[in-house]
């Protein structure tokens, strides 16, 4: 089983700024996954959610410090998921 953590990008109106850690635990497929949001993020007023299901920003206070799970014991935020390659 491995465990890793990459670093989450979102392109806002100035440029490019990271948004987060994602830490990722897998053996073949992802067997679960976790994300939290970087302080300066958060506080961009300009941020976005990078997925608006599980890791929404209407509540910023409780994301802060935050680790944060996909919702409905799913094993992968469908924000990430989407922006992945399909192979």
């Amino acid at each position: 089983m491995a465990k890793r953590d990459v670093y989450v990008f979102a392109h806002l109106p100035q440029a490019w700024v990271p948004a987060g850690r994602l830490s990722i635990t897998q053996e073949r497929n992802v067997l679960a996954s976790r994300f939290a949001y970087g302080t300066r993020y958060i506080d961009q007023p300009d941020a976005i959610e990078i997925d608006p299901v599980s890791l929404s920003l209407t509540d910023k206070p409780r994301v802060r410090g935050a680790e944060l799970f996909p919702a409905n014991q799913l094993t992968q935020f469908g924000g990430i998921r989407d922006a992945t390659p399909d192979a």
